[in-house]
């Protein structure tokens, strides 16, 4: 079996997820804000590299719950990050803080005791 949709899947929806911060680092390196823009594209390239690495179907034994939380841990630490660049959390307006990450961690939940091979 292929499983093309399901490749495509963990690959186009984590790029998805982090594609933010690279449109974002871009904003900070055009704003004069080298430090942070740098940081995110560093963080965007390990999400990168993360998300080939820890392909399910590279690691195909290993529960998707540890699969996905390094990327988890690193789309954490690039919203730090870049509510830093932008100027800290005083320097926000509006933000529910904390009601985002639920709808998040989904799949997380849903998916994160079974493996890559408990469907081949």
């Amino acid at each position: 079996m292929n499983r093309r949709g399901e490749k495509l899947g963990w690959t186009l929806g984590w790029l998805g997820g982090f594609l933010w911060v690279f449109i974002i680092s871009i904003i900070f390196l055009i704003q004069g804000k080298y430090i942070s823009g740098i940081l995110a594209i560093v963080i965007f390239v390990t999400a990168l590299l993360l998300i080939h690495i820890l392909s399910p179907w590279r690691n195909k034994a290993k529960k998707y719950w540890l699969l996905m939380l390094p990327l988890y841990i690193i789309f954490i630490i690039s919203i730090i990050v870049i509510i830093f660049g932008f100027g800290g959390i005083n320097n926000l307006s509006e933000v529910q803080y904390g009601s985002w990450i639920i709808p998040c961690l989904v799949p997380i939940f849903v998916l994160g005791r079974k493996t890559w091979q408990d469907n081949d």
